[in-house]
């Protein structure tokens, strides 16, 4: 499994033939899209154009690109398979040819050998115009000589693809016959259903994924180089993606950590911030309550005593989400005028001020009234303003506390 993980890494699991052929005499681009799944090759898309500018998009300059050679200008003989080199056997084929200007290829079949020329020019000019627009092979072959890979899985007769027919017989490829148009005709190879016109680039593919062409060549050399330079494009397109990615998590992780610090920081400010300013306003509120003392004490005798006695421990219980603005003990109960009694609300406490959680104000309400000098505790109002809720409660506290 790893091996097969590893192998779909470097070689990519989808991969494309782009088959330069003549169906009338009229050239054109045959391209043939096939993906290796766990135990077997599909076709995925399949198209012909006239000219490399209108290749379907479908296909990619980062997957491995396959390019068949087969038109007119592409000259195949078939000879007895003997002991001499390839060489050899191009010049005994080809006797008139100068062999340093041309590619050749030889693919043998039982005792019969297929050699296919072209000048090296007319190729090199083929494979230039296919880079310029954006597609570098991984691997070029001549004329069909890639349908040898076919052989063990197709039965005897004819196969015809887009300029020729070919015959197969007992497992092997013994004929090649240029033909000017053929018939379009699927063929069903080891369970695929495969158009006549996509045979060869289905013949190259498969020849890629099981690592054999089944030919002998002068330009092995120059494939070598090819599919090199794919692998050090797909190595530094991985790698990059990879590094990117890499880097990405690496910034969020970082931001992830300094945004939670930070938020905790923020919230110790925010809650400094709030003791600090309870603090200060309890303060002044005491202040005030110790100036009022001495204005009443002759009213309340010993309020004064009481009235710090229950603001310290209404303050013990004070969350810092509650800020505190005003506490009356024993309001009065109408304003203070000149010859009239002074009436006050006894054994009652007003608190008002805000709160910035409802959460934590419900629980300070429920440590009120679980004082054991509070016999009730009463919410007057609570709204919203600016800097959260205000509120006014009133706490009845016992008569003996």
């Amino acid at each position: 499994m790893i091996r097969n993980r590893l192998t779909s890494l470097k070689e990519g699991t989808t991969f494309q033939a782009l088959e330069l052929t003549e169906i009338s005499g009229s050239p054109g681009w045959t391209a043939t899209v096939a993906k290796r799944l766990k135990d077997e090759i599909v076709i995925t898309q399949r198209s012909r154009t006239d000219t490399p500018d209108d290749l379907p998009e479908g296909l990619s300059a980062n997957r491995h690109t396959l390019v068949i050679i087969n038109t007119g200008n592409i000259l195949t003989r078939i000879t007895e398979a003997g002991s001499g080199s390839e060489t050899a056997l191009v010049n005994k084929a080809f006797p008139n040819i100068k062999i340093d200007d041309f590619y050749y290829e030889t693919a043998v079949s039982g005792n019969l050998v297929f050699i296919t020329v072209c000048r090296k020019k007319y190729v090199d000019g083929i494979l230039g115009e296919l880079e310029e627009k954006g597609y570098i092979p991984s691997t070029f072959t001549l004329g069909l000589l890639c349908m040898q890979q076919l052989a063990p899985f197709m039965e005897n007769g004819d196969v015809r693809v887009s300029n020729a027919r070919l015959v197969f017989n007992d497992g092997q490829l013994r004929e090649i016959h240029k033909e000017e148009t053929a018939p379009e005709s699927n063929y069903t190879i080891n369970g695929l259903e495969v158009p006549g016109h996509h045979v060869p680039g289905f013949a190259a593919i498969l020849g890629w994924i099981t690592g054999s062409s089944g030919t002998i060549s002068n330009f092995r050399d120059r494939n070598t180089h090819f599919r090199q330079e794919f692998y050090h494009r797909r190595f530094f397109r991985i790698f990059t993606r990879s590094a990117l990615v890499f880097l990405l998590l690496l910034l969020l992780a970082n931001f992830m950590v300094f945004n939670h610090y930070f938020q905790k920081t923020e919230a110790l400010q925010q809650a400094s911030e709030v003791n600090r300013i309870n603090r200060d306003h309890f303060m002044n509120l005491k202040e005030d309550v110790d100036k009022k003392e001495k204005i009443v004490r002759d009213i309340r005798a010993s309020s004064g005593s009481r009235s710090s006695y229950y603001a310290d421990r209404i303050t013990a219980v004070l969350p810092t989400s509650v800020l505190l603005k005003e506490i009356l003990y024993q309001p009065l109960l109408k304003q203070i005028k000149e010859g009239q009694e002074v009436m006050l609300d006894k054994n009652r406490i007003v608190i008002s001020g805000e709160s910035a959680d409802s959460n934590r104000f419900s629980e300070w309400i429920e440590d009120l009234e679980a004082m054991d000098w509070t016999k009730n505790v009463a919410i007057r109002d609570y709204g919203s303003s600016l800097t959260g809720a205000s509120f006014t409660i009133v706490l009845t506290i016992k008569n003996d506390p």
